[in-house]
């Protein structure tokens, strides 16, 4: 059955390979009520420019119960339906985020959520030196990593 939703992005995870969109995206947010939404499948690169959104956006859309996800954030959206509505205020992110804090992963759980944020009671840092060899390593990974096509830019030929 075919749904309407709103949503503040909070989140867009990084794209994978689909047989139907090129890629997809699996963002998340919270809704007007105050609960997380899973939006999937999302072509972000390839979406009408009016439809690119970005963290801290309202958007609007159409979504239908995904057939095999049963996560109760979940919804299977129509790309097609995306609007993006306004960007969210200073003072509506501190109340949306306030929202969803809980103070444990089983915090969550218990509720039946599969998102959420958890506001830690304590804070440890911890730091060890690296080695000029490990260093050497990951500059030499990241720099693969940066030579590949970017996510976040959007395809030219669409």
């Amino acid at each position: 059955m075919l749904q309407s939703d709103k949503c503040l992005i909070l989140i867009k995870a990084l794209p994978h390979r689909s047989s139907n969109y090129f890629e997809t995206v699996c963002c998340a947010g919270i809704g007007e009520d105050g609960k997380w939404r899973r939006q999937y499948p999302v072509p972000f690169r390839i979406l009408a420019d009016s439809q690119l959104f970005g963290r801290w956006d309202w958007i609007s859309y159409d979504f239908v119960e995904p057939r095999y996800d049963r996560r109760v954030e979940s919804q299977k959206v129509l790309p097609e339906s995306i609007k993006v509505l306004s960007k969210a205020t200073t003072k509506t992110k501190f109340k949306n985020i306030q929202r969803v804090i809980r103070s444990s992963v089983a915090e969550a759980a218990a509720k039946g959520e599969s998102l959420t944020l958890v506001r830690p009671s304590t804070v440890e840092f911890l730091w060890r030196r690296k080695r000029a060899p490990q260093i050497l390593s990951e500059t030499l990974k990241h720099k693969a990593l940066a030579d590949q096509s970017s996510f976040l830019t959007r395809m030219q030929n669409r």
